[in-house]
C-alpha cells in the first residue's frame, strides 16, 4: 500500500514537473540553411551555422533574442514550442527569418566577393578567412537584413549591410573608406586593385608582404604585387624587421602614420613604387678558417664575403663553429653605416670570441630624379616618372619625350601630340588634327554621328537615305549618275531625259517642255519645242486631240464637226495656219 502511494506520489510529481517545464514535449528548431557564419540565442548558447546548420532546442515558453552579427531578433516561444514575433520588441525578423510552427528558418542570400588579382587574404566577420589568390571569385551565403557585416583586409575593416533583397550597401552607422577600396553593387563586392612595384635592386635576401607573399629578391629584383588601395596597413618584412606602409585611393604608397618605423632608412616610397636602399657589406672574420653564416642569406661562408643588404635592417652573423650556433646582431644604417654595439669599434662584431669586421659601401644606384628608378633603368633619368610610361615605346618616357606619339612631329607643333599623324591633316583648320578631332569639319556634329565628317553639313541632309550626307555624296539621288553630270542631282532619273534640252532633266524641270507654262498647270507638258501653243500650253494638234476624242461622239459627222469648229478657233487665235486647219478637218473626215 505504501509502495503504491509512493509510486503514485512520484509519478504525479514527475508529470507536474514536466508540465511546468514542457521540455519533454516542446522543442524549437533553428534552421540556418547554408549560412556561413555564427549565431547565438541569449542565455542558451552560440553555434556555428556551418557545423550546426540545424539545431533542435528545448526552450521553455519565454521571450528570446537571436543574434546574427550585430543584429538582434526577438521572438517568443509558447508552451508547445511554437515561435512567433515578439510584439513588444519589434524587429526586422521578416527580412531575415521565417517563423513558422516550431521552426525559425534563416533567409539566406548569396553575396559575391570579387577580389580580382589581389594577392592577399581577407575575412568576413563571423564567417571565414579567404585566400584571394586561391579564390579570386567567392560566393558566400549570408543572412539578409543584418547590420552589420565587416570585411577585413590587413588591419582595416570595411563595414557593409545586406538588405532584405540581398543587396550589399555601405553601413551608415559605421562609415568607412569603402569607396576607396570596394565597389558595392547589387549583391557583389568588388575589390579596387592597384599595382605596387617593389624594386629590390641587388639585395641578396628575401622579403615578404604581409598577407600576400614571400619574395626572393635575387630571383625577382623587380616585382609587381597587386594589392587593395585604401588599406591600413601593409607591412614589408626583411629578416626580423617590419616596415609599415599604406596605399591611398590613388594607388600611391606612403608611410603608415599609426605604426611609424624606420622606412626612410630602408626604402624610397614614390607614387606606387617601393625602392630598396641597398649597401654593399664586406664581412671579414678574424679567423678565416671558421664556418659562419649571415641570416637570410643561405649557405655556409668561409673567409671574407661581400653582400648587398638593405639599409635600416638588423642582420645576424652566426658562428657555425659553435654548438648550438651563436648569433649576434648588427645593423646597417642609411646611408651606409654599421652599428654592432661594440663600444671600442662599432664596425667589429664579436660572436663567440671570434671577431668579424664589417665594412659598408654604398651600392644604391644613381637616381638623379629621385623617382625610385635607378638612372640605368630610367627612361627619363632627369625627370621624375616612376610610372615609366612610354606611349610610343621608343625608350624615352612620356615625361621627357618631345614626340610622344612617335610620328616625327614635335609635341609643341603637333596638332595631335598623343596620336601618330605625320600628315597633320586638319580638315576644319581648327588646329586639332583630324585623327584626334571629334568634329573634323567643325559643323557642331560629332564625327561619330556625322554623315559627312569631313564636309560641314549641320543639317545632315541625306536625300537618298544611304547614310552619306548630300554635302559629301557624289550621287545624292542614288540613281547611278554622278552629281557633277546629273541633270537632276537631287531627283532620281537614271534615263537623264530632258525634253526641252535646257540641261534640267524632266524629273526635276518645272517646265519640262520649255513652253513657259509650268507643268502643274500645263495641259500638254510634252509639247515639242518651237510649237505655237494655246493658253493651256498645247500645240494645235494636241489641243484638237484633247477636245475632240472620237469615242466621245455617237456618229462620225459630229466628230468631224467638232474638229472643224476647234480648228477654226485655233486658226483664229493664230495657233495653226489656214492650211493646217484644212488638213486637220480633211483628216477627220477621212477617219472612220
Amino acid at each position: 500500500m505504501r509502495i503504491k502511494k509512493l509510486l503514485k506520489t512520484g509519478l504525479c510529481s514527475l508529470f507536474f514537473s514536466l508540465f511546468l517545464t514542457g521540455s519533454a514535449f516542446a522543442t524549437t528548431m533553428i534552421d540556418a540553411g547554408a549560412y556561413q557564419g555564427v549565431y547565438s540565442i541569449s542565455g542558451v548558447g552560440t553555434w556555428s551555422a556551418i557545423t550546426t546548420p540545424t539545431n533542435t532546442l528545448s526552450l521553455p515558453a519565454n521571450t528570446y533574442v537571436l543574434t546574427i552579427q550585430n543584429s538582434r531578433f526577438y521572438f517568443d516561444v509558447d508552451a508547445s514550442g511554437n515561435v512567433s514575433n515578439n510584439i513588444a520588441s519589434p524587429s526586422n525578423n521578416t527580412d531575415s527569418l521565417i517563423l513558422s510552427g516550431n521552426t525559425i528558418t534563416f533567409k539566406n542570400t548569396a553575396v559575391n566577393i570579387d577580389a580580382g588579382a589581389y594577392e592577399g587574404v581577407y575575412s568576413i566577420n563571423g564567417c571565414c578567412t579567404v585566400s584571394a589568390p586561391a579564390s579570386p571569385l567567392r560566393t558566400l551565403t549570408l543572412v539578409p537584413g543584418v547590420n552589420t557585416y565587416s570585411l577585413g583586409i590587413q588591419n582595416s575593416r570595411f563595414y557593409f549591410d545586406i538588405d532584405a533583397a540581398g543587396n550589399v550597401n555601405n553601413n551608415v552607422a559605421s562609415p568607412s573608406t569603402n569607396t576607396d577600396t570596394l565597389i558595392l553593387s547589387s549583391n557583389t563586392i568588388t575589390f579596387k586593385n592597384t599595382a605596387v612595384n617593389i624594386n629590390a635592386g641587388a639585395y641578396e635576401g628575401v622579403y615578404s608582404i604581409n598577407g600576400c607573399c614571400t619574395v626572393s629578391a635575387p630571383a625577382s629584383p623587380l616585382k609587381t604585387v597587386t594589392l587593395v588601395p585604401g588599406v591600413n596597413a601593409y607591412s614589408l618584412g626583411i629578416q626580423e624587421n617590419r616596415f609599415y606602409f599604406d596605399i591611398d585611393a590613388g594607388g600611391n604608397v606612403g608611410n603608415n602614420v599609426t605604426s611609424p618605423g624606420p622606412n626612410e632608412e630602408a626604402f624610397g616610397l614614390s607614387t606606387n613604387t617601393i625602392t630598396f636602399f641597398n649597401s654593399d657589406i664586406l664581412i671579414e672574420p678574424n679567423n678565416t678558417s671558421i664556418p659562419w653564416g649571415l641570416t637570410g642569406i643561405g649557405g655556409t661562408k668561409i673567409g671574407p664575403q661581400t653582400f648587398t643588404l638593405v639599409d635600416g635592417v638588423t642582420y645576424k652573423i652566426a658562428n657555425l663553429s659553435t654548438s648550438p650556433y651563436i648569433k649576434e646582431p648588427f645593423k646597417v644604417f642609411h646611408p651606409c653605416g654599421i652599428f654592432t654595439g661594440n663600444p671600442d669599434n662599432p664596425n667589429v662584431l664579436v660572436v663567440a670570441d671570434d671577431s668579424f669586421t664589417i665594412t659598408c659601401f654604398d651600392s644604391t644606384p644613381p637616381d638623379a630624379d629621385a623617382d625610385g628608378i635607378p638612372d640605368a633603368n630610367d627612361n627619363c633619368p632627369n625627370i621624375a616618372n616612376s610610372d615609366q610610361l612610354d606611349q610610343d615605346i621608343d625608350g624615352i618616357g612620356n615625361a621627357c619625350d618631345n614626340d610622344l606619339d612617335g610620328d616625327f612631329v614635335n609635341n609643341n607643333v603637333d596638332n595631335c601630340p598623343s596620336l601618330a599623324n605625320p600628315d597633320q591633316a586638319d580638315a576644319d583648320g581648327d588646329g586639332v588634327g583630324n585623327i584626334c578631332d571629334g568634329d573634323d569639319d567643325n559643323d557642331s556634329v560629332n564625327d561619330a554621328t556625322d554623315n559627312c565628317p569631313l564636309t560641314p553639313n549641320t543639317d545632315q541632309a541625306d536625300g537618298d537615305g544611304d547614310g552619306l550626307g548630300n554635302a559629301c555624296d557624289p550621287d545624292d539621288d542614288n540613281d547611278g549618275v554622278a552629281d557633277e553630270v546629273d541633270n537632276c542631282p537631287n531627283t532620281s532619273n537614271a534615263d537623264q531625259a530632258d525634253l526641252d534640252m535646257d540641261g534640267i532633266g524632266n524629273a526635276c524641270d518645272g517646265d519640262s517642255d520649255g513652253d513657259g507654262i509650268i507643268n502643274d498647270v500645263d495641259q500638254c507638258p510634252a509639247t515639242p519645242a518651237g510649237s505655237l501653243i494655246t493658253s493651256g500650253g498645247c500645240s494645235g494638234s494636241e489641243f484638237i486631240e484633247l477636245t475632240c476624242k472620237p469615242e466621245n461622239f455617237v456618229n462620225h459627222g459630229s466628230f468631224v464637226s467638232c474638229v472643224a469648229h476647234t480648228a477654226n478657233d485655233l486658226a483664229g487665235q493664230g495657233v495653226i495656219t489656214p492650211k493646217e486647219k484644212a488638213r486637220f478637218v480633211n483628216q477627220a473626215a477621212k477617219s472612220k
